[in-house]
């Protein structure tokens, strides 16, 4: 009706009010196009309150159908649209998904601080979700690093509390079998699982109980209730467990591995967790590569030999110094009691050998099941690979591929990491370089130590030095007893002049500073942009060298990081020297 009437107040209405009712596993697809078109409607008809509330659901499907790149993109037009409206709720918004984000990322720390700085301020608005989410992420914060028994106090209230979000009751099921209290646990279990898990409604936070409930059943031991939740659970491959506003709990693809482990198939379990070591790497998702690589490890022990056990060494070693510098103290627990198995392993003598299984395409080969070829060469020496401009072609060779490759930005930018092995160069610094505007500077080698930074033209810092921001919020203080000693004595005039002022150099500063007191870029400054930019440039050249050849495609996908600082690390195992011709910056 509203299309027909060109009505695109009532569209919006319709479309958001549809996504929010229908949102769920089966419908995420749908609702991001709903979303899309929302959004498009909103820039004929101007942002409502109604459009802001759907940004944030609009990054809760981004992040579910493995688009973290995308999601960072929507975070910032969020905040940049709640800002334009002096919306404080949808402000508030904001940070509650920066403190998911910096989680993916292994960062718990600063997301504590993010939840903190939006508690702070939550009681002062107008919607309860708020705290709610914030209260939630803790709980899964509490969960990711200590494991599902540390969130039993938590989660038992709004198990009994919330009845019609029976997820609590899963958590809850999870954190008992956790605990060790398998008799409670199989009970809470046991109810959710009656009638074909019937009590688990396929709404948004139904990905978040069938992790919860993968938990519980790992602790538990439960082959066949396994075996059912793997069935319900890998339609949705090549996604990732997301709960709105609040829970980032890794690629399905892992949670799959852990109950096919559970269940009993080693071969497939490991295939789970190749694919989703891959996305993880992909997405630099911290958190969920040391778990991975610990539950590969675990499968690798129960169903494999020597070889796999030498792998497994290899898998713990890894995770085990990435989860103490992060303080994930539940993965480290895992690890403890597999070299405890291992070493005892070794004692005993080794178990029957099973072949590992192919490694699916897109896999890291840094992060994939080692080959018998894998390794350098037998006089210690590296590989040596060159890539080689020739007008607008390139050329790579590394002695067993040899492909071309049409000149374009996410190429050079390739060429300039590969150049640099080992070396950090911020996003900016690319696209300065690519794009000729560098003020100064090269990489200069000095042994195996690389320094220099190149200057960057139009970059910009904060809106406000200290000293403006000093002054005003020594305003902001004077304005806030103004007001109360007006209201005091009664004299509305001079408190609402006091107030209205007050309100204006709150909001100078509220543009200038974020929550915490975090200094906002100016709008001039690029940073932003060119992280998004380089990172989507560079992952697109290796998906065409991958859809070449998909053996080097995984290795350079393994080595090269993105984001706000971008590096070649080529595999210790199989280092992979690069020479680079390129008259652009030879």
């Amino acid at each position: 009706m509203a299309h027909r009437l060109d009505d695109d107040v009532t569209l919006a209405f319709a479309l958001s009010s549809a996504q929010l009712a229908t949102c769920g596993p089966d419908n995420s697809v749908q609702g991001l196009e709903w979303l899309r078109t929302l959004f498009a409607v909103s820039e004929r008809a101007g942002e409502s309150t109604l459009t802001l509330d759907a940004r944030s659901r609009h990054i809760d499907l981004l992040l579910e159908l493995d688009d973290l790149s995308g999601a960072d993109m929507a975070i910032e037009t969020a905040e940049r649209l709640a800002t334009a409206a002096r919306d404080r709720r949808a402000m508030a918004f904001v940070p509650l998904q920066r403190a998911r984000r910096v989680t993916i990322e292994g960062r718990f720390d600063e997301a504590r601080a993010l939840l903190a700085d939006v508690a702070a301020i939550s009681g002062e608005l107008s919607d309860t979700t708020i705290p709610l989410s914030v209260d939630s992420q803790l709980v899964v914060l509490n969960w990711i690093q200590g494991g599902p028994r540390e969130i039993g106090d938590d989660v038992r209230g709004y198990a009994d509390g919330v009845p019609a979000m029976p997820v609590w009751r899963a958590a809850l099921a999870a954190a008992l079998a956790g605990a060790g209290r398998t008799a409670e646990a199989q009970l809470e279990f046991d109810r959710l699982a009656a009638d074909d898990f019937a009590a688990l409604p396929r709404d948004n936070v139904w990905f978040g109980a069938m992790a919860a409930l993968a938990e519980a059943v790992a602790a538990l031991g439960l082959p066949d209730r396994a075996r059912q939740l793997h069935a319900k659970l890998a339609p949705f491959a090549g996604r990732n467990i997301v709960t709105p506003t609040v829970a980032f709990l890794g690629p399905v693809e892992l949670w799959l591995g852990i109950l096919a482990r559970v269940a009993g198939d080693g071969e497939q379990a490991l295939e789970h967790f190749a694919r989703a070591r891959a996305a993880a790497t992909r997405n630099a998702d911290r958190m969920s590569v040391v778990r991975i690589a610990a539950e590969e490890a675990a499968t690798l022990v129960d169903h494999g030999g020597a070889d796999e056990r030498a792998r497994a060494e290899e898998l713990v070693a890894q995770a085990g110094a990435e989860c103490r510098q992060m303080g994930r103290t539940s993965v480290l627990e895992q690890i403890a009691v597999l070299r405890e198995r291992m070493a005892a392993g070794r004692a005993d003598g080794a178990a029957p050998a099973c072949p590992p299984p192919p490694v699916p395409a897109g896999v890291p080969v840094a992060l994939a099941p080692v080959s018998a070829k894998a390794g350098p060469a037998a006089d210690g020496s590296p590989d040596v690979a060159t890539l080689c401009r020739v007008g607008d072609v390139w050329t790579i060779d590394d002695g067993h591929t040899r492909l071309h490759l049409n000149n374009g930005r996410g190429v050079r930018l390739l060429a300039l990491l590969l150049a640099h092995p080992g070396k950090e160069i911020h996003s900016l610094d690319l696209v300065a370089i690519i794009d000729g505007t560098a003020t100064a500077g090269t990489i200069e080698r000095s042994g195996d130590q690389e320094t220099g930074r190149f200057g960057v033209q139009g970059a910009t810092g904060p809106r406000l030095d200290a000293t403006a921001k000093a002054a005003y919020r020594k305003r902001i203080a004077k304005l806030r007893a103004q007001v109360a000693e007006a209201e005091k004595l009664g004299d509305a005039a001079r408190a609402g002049s006091a107030r209205e002022e007050l309100e204006f150099v709150s909001r100078e500063l509220g543009l200038a500073v974020g929550l915490g007191g975090r200094d906002r870029s100016d709008p001039a400054s690029h940073a932003e942009r060119a992280r998004v930019n380089v990172t989507r440039a560079i992952r697109a050249t290796l998906k065409r060298i991958a859809g070449y050849d998909a053996r080097l495609g995984r290795e350079l996908e393994g080595a090269v990081k993105t984001g706000t600082f971008c590096a070649y690390e080529p595999d210790p195992r199989r280092p992979l020297r690069w020479t680079v011709e390129d008259s652009g910056h030879a």
